[in-house]
Parts: structure tokens; sequence; C-alpha cells
């Protein structure tokens, strides 16, 4: 780093740029960015490709800020976070020809300040580190410092966009803030996990891109609405609505609250009113029997479908096979399932007996 820095001061005007490159990556590191944005604003500043690879994922971006795979094209130079190994991850980035040295400069500062984000995000997302999102759940601090001071020591900006994410399952892996490190890869910033009754909460900021898989040990998923930072509990109380939408059984097993459409309604009934239905307190006696297990799934798999053969291919039923057990749960819950309006009215029942299914809120 020494000997570029001094190469490019020789140059005049490089020099006077050497020091602009120095100085944008501190202000990067001052304004707390996150991976994504580090890897964004180099490709930006060079006016090239720029990437991020760990072992949790990466991110790249190309000149214009636009996401791109994080694998380095031919001809990219990289150097590993921190001077460390390659298994902590690297950076890279496009050079332009004309001058190298520059482009050398600037990736050692990107390595280093990629180091510096990833040991605030472990240090951020250490168990202790769990009373400060309670607190901002819980909408605790009533002055706007006390909650930016609570943002710090998680490592997030006051004016950052955050969901609230809820999962459900075993407490063991889910109250492990690796797991949760893992699950959300590089290009999100993520706290430690705190436990709300039943369920685990973390905050996240990122992309709005969402990992497609569970956490470890995670039955249940939810992501909540978008909000601000400073005041995520209209996020907690809407990933909670669709945690009520959410089955290990049923399925789905994730959801997130902005992808529910006209379902957000729904999801304000309470389990205790879902289960008021004469309809779901018969799917709820026939759903804890092995066969009516069986045929509920069927009901869902055709109420979703609205088609028996597309509803048998998901099954891996033959089409007759499935019509006779559409048959026999009609005829259980008293519905006549091949009638269109009668078929919808199952579908809301199946969605009300999720909820009437789901584990008590703690709002």
């Amino acid at each position: 780093m020494e000997g570029l820095l001094r190469r490019l001061s020789e140059g005049g005007e490089s020099g006077a740029d050497a020091l602009r490159v120095v100085s944008f990556f501190d202000k990067l590191q001052q304004f707390r960015a996150g991976i994504d944005e580090l890897v964004r604003s180099t490709a930006m500043l060079i006016g090239t490709e720029a990437g991020f690879a760990g072992p949790g994922g990466g991110c790249g971006f190309d000149s214009l800020g636009r996401a791109r795979p994080h694998d380095p094209p031919t001809g990219a130079i990289s150097t590993a976070i921190g001077g460390g190994t390659a298994d902590a991850g690297l950076v890279w980035v496009a050079p332009a020809s004309s001058d190298p040295d520059m482009a050398q400069l600037i990736l050692e500062r990107m390595s280093l300040t990629a180091a510096t984000i990833l040991i605030r995000q472990a240090d951020a997302a250490r168990l202790g580190d769990g009373e400060p999102l309670r607190m901002l759940i819980e909408a605790l601090p009533s002055i706007t410092e006390h909650r930016e001071e609570a943002l710090r020591r998680l490592g997030f900006r006051p004016d950052w966009r955050v969901r609230v994410v809820l999962a459900r399952g075993a407490s063991g892996p889910l109250s492990d803030p690796r797991g949760w490190r893992e699950w959300c890869g590089p290009e999100h910033r993520c706290t430690a996990p705190v436990r709300f009754g039943t369920a685990h909460a973390v905050l996240l900021h990122g992309p709005g891109t969402r990992p497609g898989t569970l956490p470890v040990g995670a039955e249940t998923v939810a992501v909540g609405a978008t909000a601000s930072a400073l005041s995520p509990r209209d996020s907690y109380l809407s990933a909670l609505r669709t945690l009520r939408l959410c089955s290990p059984v049923l399925g789905p097993r994730a959801l997130a609250y902005d992808a529910l459409g006209s379902l957000r309604c729904l999801a304000r009934v309470s389990p205790a009113e879902a289960a008021g239905s004469e309809l779901v307190q018969r799917m709820r006696l026939l759903v804890r029997t092995p066969i009516g297990l069986g045929e509920i799934l069927a009901l869902d798999a055709y109420c979703r479908h609205a088609n028996v053969r597309a509803a048998a291919t998901e099954l891996l039923l033959h089409h007759s096979s499935l019509g006779h057990r559409l048959k026999n749960v009609g005829a259980k819950l008293g519905i006549d399932v091949f009638d269109a309006v009668q078929r919808n009215d199952a579908w809301l029942a199946l969605q009300l007996l999720r909820i009437a299914e789901a584990e008590p809120d703690e709002a």
C-alpha cells in the first residue's frame, strides 16, 4: 500500500487522485456502508465492474450500479479480504488498462474496507446485541436519539429501510446468529436473533431479493413489510400476521408480507376468529387423522390450481385417483368441491385453517 501511494504521489494529478480514493473509502467506513454498498460504490467510482465473493455467497455490480453475477470476469484482479486467506472471502475489480497502479490501490482499499465491514457485522450479530433490537421492536425508546443509539449498537443506520424476519422452529439453531448470517448472505445486513414468544426475530437490511431457503432449524419464516430502521415495529407486526398464513404441514413454509396481495386483509383475522368457522372446524378434525391430512392436502392443491390434472401433477398422483380423493373429502366436509362457488369457499376455509392452527402471537 505504501509503495503504491509513493508511486502515485510522484505523478502530480495521480497523487491527488490517490488521496481522493483513500478519502472515498474512509467515508464508506465512516457512514457504516454494507458490503453491497461498498461493491456498488467501487464499481461506479472506477467505471467498470467490481465484486465480492465469500463463503456465504457474494455480489457484483457494473459501472452503472446494476447487479451482476459475483464471479469475477476474465482479466479481473482480486485479493483476499484484509490481506487474509481466500477462505474469508475476496474482492475483485476489472481494471482499466490505462492505470494499473490506481486499480491496485482501489483494490487494496476495497479489501481493507470490506474487512472492517465484516468485522462490524460479526460484532453486531453477537447474542449480547439483541437487547437494542428488542427495544426497537417494542417501541420503548420514544426519543429519536435513543433509537439512533440502539441502531448504532446493531451496526444499522437511521436512514436505512429494513424488514423484520420472524421464524418458528427449533430454538437452539434459531438462537445461533451464525445460522442467520449464513442464511442472509453477505449482501444483507442482519442482527442477532431475539426471541418473542414462540418466534425468533432478526432485523434485515439489503436488496429486495430474499434468500429462497429456510434458516437452519426453521419450520416457518415470514418477512415483514419494509419500514424505517427507526420504527421497525410495523414490520414486526406485519411479519406476525404473515406468519399466520405459513404452515409446516400445509405449506407454504415461507412468505413475505409484500407478496401477500389481497391476503393481507385475511391475515388480520385472529386464530380464535378463524377457528369459529364451521367448515374450518370440520377441517381441523379431519387434518388430525392420517387419511384426512392427505385429503386436505389434495383439496388444497386442487383449490390453488382449480384444475384436477394440474393438482394431480403437483401431488404425483393420477388424475382419477385425485378425483376420488376429492369426492371423499367433499363428502366429509359437506361440500361439492367441483362447484366453483363451493371450491372458492373451501379455498378461503383452508387459509383460515392455517390461521386457526397457527401458534399464538406475541404482539
